[in-house]
This record gives C-alpha cells, sequence and structure tokens, in this order.
C-alpha cells in the first residue's frame, strides 16, 4: 500500500475509466456486435413466442429429413439450414462494406 491513499484510489478509478473508453470509443467492435446479436437473439425469442407459426417452415423444407417412430423423433433439417446460411453469409458481406 501506498503512503497516499487518495492518489492511488484515483489511479484505479483513471485506468478503468480509460478501460471503459477504449471499448465505446472505437476499440470496442467486439461489444458492439455482441449487443447486437443480443438484440437479435430477444427479437426472435419475442417473435417465436407471440408468433409460433411464422417458423412452421422451419424443418419442413423438401430435403429435410425426417425420420419418426412410435418412440422417437429426429430431424436433419439439412435444406433449412442451407438457407439460413445463405442468408447469413449475405447480410454479414452486407455489413462488412
Amino acid at each position: 500500500m501506498r503512503k497516499h491513499r487518495g492518489l492511488f484510489v484515483l489511479s484505479r478509478q483513471c485506468a478503468k475509466t480509460s478501460t471503459l473508453n477504449g471499448i465505446f470509443e472505437g476499440g470496442g467492435s467486439v461489444s458492439k456486435w455482441l449487443i447486437i446479436l443480443g438484440c437479435a437473439l430477444v427479437l426472435v425469442g419475442v417473435l417465436l413466442h407471440f408468433f409460433p407459426s411464422l417458423f412452421s417452415w422451419f424443418g419442413r423444407l423438401p430435403g429435410d429429413i425426417r425420420i419418426e417412430s412410435e418412440r422417437s423423433r429426429v430431424y436433419f433439417p439439412i435444406t433449412s439450414m442451407i438457407i439460413i446460411s445463405v442468408v447469413l453469409s449475405v447480410l454479414f458481406s452486407l455489413f462488412r462494406r
């Protein structure tokens, strides 16, 4: 510990402030994307809760494999995943520009 406690506390507060400023003023592209991703997940959750028929097509497209028996159900949504992959690729390429 230093003799001047006030100076030590002040220097710790300045270090925290400069770190936070770096995150939100240009060094924080990751934090911005995490916030956007979180908001998008909340939006999808709200849509699924209030409008469940909105995504009823998922897993039922031609090319999606569904195996149902008396005791089990297995889904392989191959075509649905390809469509989602293409849409996400287009969105990410638009945001990079």
